[in-house]
């Protein structure tokens, strides 16, 4: 297959980079990279970057990478390890480079990521949620020397990943520090028909029987969920983290201008660049009495605060949920197969997320960035590669991802047998029935073990992946649904880059903040404790004393940091 070789031109971007080109021979020692400016300092100036030398791949090499990656969801029964899958052999034909994959046995991923860290064996890549796992964040993991700075390796091996940031300037200021340090390839979502997959839906065969229109408004919802109570016994749920009531604040709390679940809470407000914490805002306890409303007129899950996936699943074929909040690919889909297996009249809708009055604006419906911080998508070159002298394969490896032909298996997996031209004159590709029809998985589970398009990776995600996976016409229509709004993307935290100082004092002040705040809410909503303005400005006063006016501070001025950069 034709390899996406990009004009040099286009990868004038380098001329901003924070630190010099170095000539990295593994041969013999290699120079260590510039460290990266410390708060306050200025980055030291770019220096000339010789055009790289002609490359195709495969590489003629004996090495063996070992890589670090999340144990994803959709491998759960399908194999043990990466090393396991087609897409694993693929690359290593398709790239000439051996890649010993190892992932955390047991646990969650977040724990076998601070298992690794705690011991201090790094692998030579490791892809992670480094600004929230790793002590002090990104800034810590690049001034600690785990993670190692990328411009002058990319300028040399990385020509796909910079012609793809040249395209697009605005992702570019995200993927960087302040100091203009690249220091992960990350995962992407470029198109914005990626950016919102998850959200509420109901039983429509129901809506339809009790004679209601689609819920636009918050008393619209509260109309269909009484008359689902009463004819049904059913109430809305969704999946818990951690003890915290997510689905419910991701179905809701929008509708009052919040987005608790996104960036640990922090949002900007509308139309500015104002940074501010959706749980102490005073919008948060009128969401929070709506909701205790709800739950005391048996409208609500009881165990909202607890429920599991499986959980949920079997309420919502069962009978026992009508409203609900999940994916639309991996949730939508498979309960529309399973519940009309056992009702022919089993079908389910996708509201817009509701507002408080029709007409108003939906400023901060579910979305996300192009390249979202918090994903486990990022891979990043460590020390070890380093010390092993295996920076060039990599490098090489990791851009591959953002080639016409990595970027191709990433997300599509074989030709012929998992996907097929739907239209080669208009470039329009769909998965085969292999994929859609598996016999003994389901869709996501199917294609995750060519492609990891259903997951994540170091590479862009191809926009026509989603209507594929996304095939029915409800869930076609929730693309739809789900993205209209009033440019919500404007009121999302951006990916910023926090000082290591910063990046500590969160993560030693929000811990204890979250101990307290979360119960706190939880039972609120359950009317285990009253909610008045005793109790609540009590509660404001402690998160005050708990530090979250500190967070605040960071987390506003890494946002104008960023913002200044644009300029």
């Amino acid at each position: 297959m034709k390899k996406l070789i990009r004009n040099i031109a286009a990868i004038a971007i380098v001329g901003v980079f924070a630190i010099s080109a170095a000539a990295c021979d593994r041969g013999g020692a290699t120079p260590a990279p510039t460290p990266p400016a410390q708060p306050g300092q200025q980055p030291p100036v770019a220096t000339p970057i010789p055009p790289p030398a002609p490359f195709s791949y495969p590489m003629d090499t004996n090495v063996t990478l070992t890589y670090w990656r999340d144990f994803p969801a959709n491998h759960n029964g399908i194999v043990e390890s990466m090393n396991d899958t087609q897409l694993a052999r693929n690359l290593i034909e398709a790239t000439g480079i051996d890649v010993e994959w190892v992932q955390p046995i047991g646990g969650t991923n977040a724990e076998g990521f601070a298992l690794m860290v705690g011991t201090a064996q790094f692998p030579d890549i490791i892809q992670a949620n480094w600004q929230g796992n790793f002590p002090g964040g990104v800034a810590g993991a690049l001034y600690q020397g785990v993670m190692l700075p990328l411009n002058d390796y990319m300028a040399q091996w990385a020509p796909n990943f910079l012609g793809l940031m040249a395209e697009h300037p605005l992702i570019n200021l995200e993927v960087m520090t302040d100091a203009g340090i690249y220091y992960v390839f990350p995962f992407l979502r470029i198109d914005p028909i990626l950016r919102t997959s998850t959200g509420p839906m109901l039983r429509y065969d129901w809506l339809q029987e009790a004679n209601l229109p689609v819920p636009v408004t918050i008393q619209d919802w509260e109309n269909a969920l009484v008359a689902f109570r009463d004819a049904h016994g059913a109430v809305f749920t969704g999946v818990s983290s951690g003890g915290n009531p997510n689905g419910l604040h991701a179905a809701f709390a929008t509708a009052w201008g919040l987005r608790p679940t996104q960036t640990q809470g922090f949002n900007l407000r509308y139309g500015t660049q104002e940074v501010f914490w959706s749980f102490n805002d005073p919008a948060f306890r009128d969401y929070l009495e709506t909701m205790a409303r709800w739950y005391q007129m048996g409208l609500i899950d009881g165990g909202i605060g607890s429920r599991t996936r499986a959980e949920m699943d079997a309420m919502i074929l069962s009978g026992e949920a009508g409203g609900f909040i999940g994916p639309v690919g991996g949730g939508l889909g498979p309960w529309l197969t399973a519940g009309q297996a056992q009702d022919p009249t089993f079908d389910a809708v996708v509201p817009r997320f509701p507002v408080l009055n029709a007409g108003d604006s939906t400023n901060f419906q579910g979305t996300s960035s192009a390249f979202d911080l918090g994903s486990w998508g990022h891979a990043a070159i460590t020390i070890t590669a380093r010390q092993n002298g295996v920076i060039e394969e990599a490098t090489r490896f990791l851009d591959f991802g953002y080639s016409e032909e990595g970027a191709l298996l990433y997300n599509w997996g074989e030709y012929g047998l998992v996907w097929e031209w739907q239209d080669q004159a208009a470039g329009t590709r769909q998965y085969t029935q292999y994929i859609h029809n598996h016999p003994t998985r389901n869709f996501a589970q199917a294609l995750s073990y060519h492609a990891l398009s259903p997951i994540n990776g170091p590479f862009p995600q191809d926009g026509q992946y989603m209507p594929e996976f996304a095939s029915r016409p409800q869930q076609r229509n929730a693309l739809q649904v789900w993205n209209f709004g009033h440019n919500a993307a404007s009121t999302l935290f951006p990916a910023v880059s926090f000082t290591e100082a910063e990046a500590d004092q969160n993560a030693n002040l929000l811990g204890n903040i979250n101990t307290f705040f979360q119960p706190m809410v939880l039972n609120w909503i359950l009317g285990l404790e009253p909610l008045n303005d005793d109790t609540w400005n009590s509660y404001v006063a402690q998160l005050d004393n708990l530090g979250i006016q500190q967070v605040l501070a960071n987390y506003q001025a890494a946002a104008d940091r960023f913002f200044a950069r644009g300029q």
